[in-house]
């Protein structure tokens, strides 16, 4: 109970009581060494080890003071004795075995007499005296010793606690009384009647047939079930009855079984097993049909125990389970060329749907291989409209007919339109061969909800859209690109499709992550129609505001970016009431941030900058000539490597490299920068630029220290990184 409470004030009262509470900070009465952490002017920090400590602590200080003071009585210890199997028998050198107790020699000598033989009584005072090494008269107190092994010499007959009983009145009187003695023994042999009544009931109660022959031979104990199970005439069976008569009896009725030997043969054999104590167990079915199955166990002072079990249910179950298994096996053997045949069946089956799985996998990787093929030869012409278009802007910007202006802007929205729907179909076939895979970072998601206010902002006041940015310094954890490809893709469609009101985006924290939602008061997705929109190529029939109907890709894309971030996406809508999107992000720690490259670079140009372009498409490498004349650069091409080795031999020493990946005959734009930095002896920045926005270009890039840019190219980011790169 100490441990229990000590437990308790030290590790549960912190809990449930408030955290300023006085207990807690003063103690109880004031006294600051009785506080709860703070026991004794000892303090802990962890709560559950300090509260086990002390608990632990106080239960072994009690049990050590409580050992001390209190001692076990007799009873107590001959208990403990039999608890443990510890021998009961008495110490011969200790102290208190030798003191005197208030019972007189005399006393303990008219009590034994009639519970012990004289020549027993009278060895058992030797060894007392031997063991005192002087007479016990009978006016003498006795020793402790001898009182303990007298009421053990009595808790054998009488009981235990009849014997402590009989001690105690002892010590309180002078002598036991007659009446006292009489109830103790016949308590003690109410208490033998009863054990021997239990033990009658409980083997007249069991549904086996057990007989007991003594060392004898002798039957001398049976139960009911024996006499029915053998059907002895009544009064057959008698207490000392030989059990040759009983098998003798039997085998006349032909019950007791031959084992290919005679009568006497048998009879003998059994006897034999009696005498010699041998355990047998067999099975012996009567002539009535009765399977019998007998146990013969010998008891450890001589004498055997048999009993006798009524099994034919069991033996019923047996024959039909072997009758079953031979026609199963039947069954089996017949049926055996019909499951050789079906087996066969399926390794046909197996192997054509294994080739039909094949070439369902070529076609597939042939789509995927000729959907990024086609990709990228239709984002060369479309990257080089997108580069005449940036360069004829500024060249147009003072221009006095707006119209031709307006032409250009439109010119430049309907290529980035087209730009955006083959970079659709391109993260599809990317996502479809499986190539895709995350960059997981930490990154404060400010960085992807101001970059969508940024880009939005100018749609959303087209349509006089307000667009509300929630703010948040949390820091997630994922792969920053493709969270922002995600929010992309349902801020866009927000916008596309509200014709009135606002989209809100921003974040709620959760239990499991940052949970990124984009509301919008468009017209609301139908419940019937809420899976059908991540579906590939699927449309609502909703019309745009913009009037620019897409491919039905992007909801897609977001599924499986999603899918493939393992985040939880959701959608909550329902008609005419708006539309909820959600993706919920793991959260991040806090890294040290740097500035972007656009902080670092504004109100720069790229005056007297020499800039070497490398592309095998003559038409890009114009465009691309003519953007960097407009931002007042000096430009070199080359469309091969021959030529941009013959720039630098020749004495070219460009402050920066620009280089397709791809090439004529195989070679890569990657290669003939290499190359072309031993011949220059000095480290010329460089940037890849490629409509393959393969991680494994990626990677190579930035493997040897280059930057890589994805066509179309887009002018003010091209504009940023250089002045970055060339700083």
């Amino acid at each position: 109970m100490a441990g229990l409470a000590l437990w308790f004030y030290c590790a549960v009262v912190p809990v449930i009581v408030s955290p300023d509470n006085a207990l807690l900070l003063n103690g109880p009465l004031g006294i600051d060494w009785l506080r709860p952490m703070n026991l004794l002017g000892i303090a802990g920090e962890s709560r559950l080890a300090y509260a086990t400590c002390w608990s632990l602590g106080s239960n072994v200080l009690a049990m050590v003071l409580l050992s001390r003071v209190l001692r076990p009585s007799r009873a107590d210890i001959r208990q403990a004795r039999l608890f443990t199997g510890e021998p009961d028998v008495e110490r011969d050198s200790s102290d208190q075995d030798y003191q005197l107790s208030l019972i007189r020699v005399s006393q303990l000598q008219a009590l034994l007499p009639p519970f012990m033989e004289q020549g027993e009584l009278r060895r058992m005072w030797r060894q007392f005296e031997d063991t005192y090494q002087q007479r016990l008269l009978p006016g003498d107190r006795t020793p402790n010793f001898v009182v303990n092994r007298v009421e053990s010499v009595l808790a054998r007959i009488i009981g235990a606690t009849s014997a402590h009983k009989a001690m105690v009145q002892l010590e309180n009187t002078q002598q036991l009384a007659y009446s006292d003695l009489a109830g103790m023994v016949s308590d003690a042999s109410k208490l033998h009647t009863f054990n021997q009544e239990l033990l009658q009931t409980t083997v007249e109660s069991l549904l086996q047939g057990i007989s007991v022959v003594d060392k004898e031979l002798r039957l001398v104990a049976w139960n009911s079930r024996y006499e029915e199970m053998f059907h002895y005439p009544e009064r057959f069976l008698y207490v000392g009855c030989p059990i040759e008569r009983v098998y003798r009896f039997n085998a006349d009725r032909g019950v007791l079984g031959r084992g290919g030997g005679s009568i006497e043969e048998e009879i003998d054999k059994r006897l034999a097993w009696l005498r010699e104590g041998n355990s047998h167990r067999l099975e012996r079915t009567l002539p009535d049909g009765t399977v019998i199955e007998i146990r013969g166990t010998p008891m450890p002072h001589g004498g055997f125990v048999t009993t006798y079990i009524d099994i034919t249910d069991y033996r019923d179950v047996v024959t039909q389970l072997e009758e079953v298994k031979m026609e199963l096996e039947a069954r089996v053997a017949s049926g055996s060329q019909t499951l050789i045949e079906t087996n066969a069946r399926l390794r046909q089956e197996n192997r054509l749907r294994a080739q039909v799985e094949s070439r369902l996998r070529d076609a597939h990787q042939s789509k995927t291989r000729f959907m990024s093929a086609t990709s990228h030869d239709l984002l060369q012409p479309i990257n080089a409209a997108r580069l005449f278009t940036a360069a004829l802007k500024p060249q147009l910007a003072d221009d006095v007919n707006d119209t031709t202006l307006r032409v250009v802007d439109q010119i430049d929205s309907s290529l980035q339109r087209a730009e955006q729907l083959i970079e659709e179909l391109r993260e599809i076939a990317r996502l479809d061969s499986g190539k895709q895979m995350p960059r997981r970072t930490h990154f404060p998601v400010a960085q992807l909800l101001d970059a969508l206010s940024q880009e939005f902002q100018p749609s959303a006041d087209m349509k006089a859209l307000e667009l509300h940015l929630i703010p948040s310094s949390l820091w997630l954890y994922s792969d920053q690109s493709l969270v922002y490809r995600i929010l992309q893709n349902l801020v866009g469609n927000a916008i596309k499709y509200t014709a009135r009101g606002r989209v809100v985006f921003g974040l709620r924290r959760r239990p499991d992550g940052a949970e990124i939602q984009v509301w919008d008061t468009g017209p609301g997705i139908a419940e019937q129609d809420q899976v059908r929109i991540f579906q590939e190529f699927e449309r609502l029939q909703r019309q745009s505001t913009h009037g620019d109907e897409g491919l039905g890709l992007g909801l897609a894309i977001v599924q499986r970016y999603a899918d493939l971030l393992g985040h939880r996406l959701q959608l909550r809508s329902s008609a005419g009431d708006g539309t909820l999107f959600s993706v919920t992000v793991t959260y991040g720690q806090a890294q040290a941030v740097r500035g972007g490259l656009e902080e670092d670079v504004i109100g720069r140009d790229l005056e007297g900058m020499r800039v070497l372009c490398l592309d095998n498409d003559p038409l890009i490498l114009e465009g691309m000539e003519q953007l960097l004349l407009t931002m007042g650069a000096e430009v070199a091409t080359a469309g091969n490597r021959e030529q941009l080795l013959a720039h630098i031999a020749g004495g070219g020493r460009p402050d920066i490299i620009l280089a397709d990946y791809h090439l004529d005959d195989a070679d890569t734009g990657l290669n003939v920068v290499l190359e072309a930095g031993k011949l220059n002896s000095t480290e010329t920045p460089c940037i890849i630029i490629s409509a393959d926005d393969s991680d494994v270009i990626r990677d190579r890039a930035k493997a040897v220290g280059y930057r890589f840019l994805t066509k179309p190219v887009n002018a003010a980011r091209l504009r940023a990184l250089i002045l970055a790169l060339t700083r």
